[in-house]
């Protein structure tokens, strides 16, 4: 049996991948009536939603769609924004970092760190592990004005 609010996140996620929602969601009493569900299992469910990086929240606005950082079909989100961690059983996690470069943004990098293209960013690049088990291959950029060191 699914839990409702996972059906209902699916739902919205596929609404999400369709194009037929693009920027704002509607709102939790919206939702409330769409799905016919309790404002509760709606908010699980946006929850859901927020933690898998789909959505994000914005306080006394509503949800927003996020905006990929991929343009391909080869992006899969395995850990979720708390980490590799939420996998399951408590597991090491241990990382080995291919590159670590400080470069500037660049003009498309820049629209989604919404900064200049100018300005200064770590690009990393690693392999995260799950006890000895690869887990990912992570490519990542920080802004350096907001990480201002980051080493191996």
């Amino acid at each position: 049996m699914v839990l409702k609010y996972k059906k209902v996140a699916f739902e919205i996620s596929k609404k999400i991948a369709n194009g037929e929602y693009t920027d704002k969601l509607p709102s939790e009493a919206q939702l409330v009536e769409k799905y016919q569900e309790s404002r509760n299992t709606i908010r699980n469910a946006m929850d859901a939603l927020f933690e898998q990086g789909l959505i994000k929240r914005v306080q006394g606005s509503g949800y927003f769609v996020n905006v990929p950082l991929h343009s391909d079909g080869y992006f899969m989100n395995i850990a979720g924004k708390n980490g590799l961690g939420r996998l399951g059983k408590k597991k090491s996690i241990t990382s080995k970092v291919l590159a670590l470069e400080v470069q500037p943004a660049g003009p498309e990098l820049a629209t989604y760190l919404d900064c200049e293209p100018e300005d200064q960013v770590y690009y990393v690049s690693r392999l995260r592990y799950s006890d000895q088990d690869l887990a990912s291959l992570e490519h990542a950029y920080y802004l350096k004005s907001q990480v201002p060191y980051l080493t191996k």
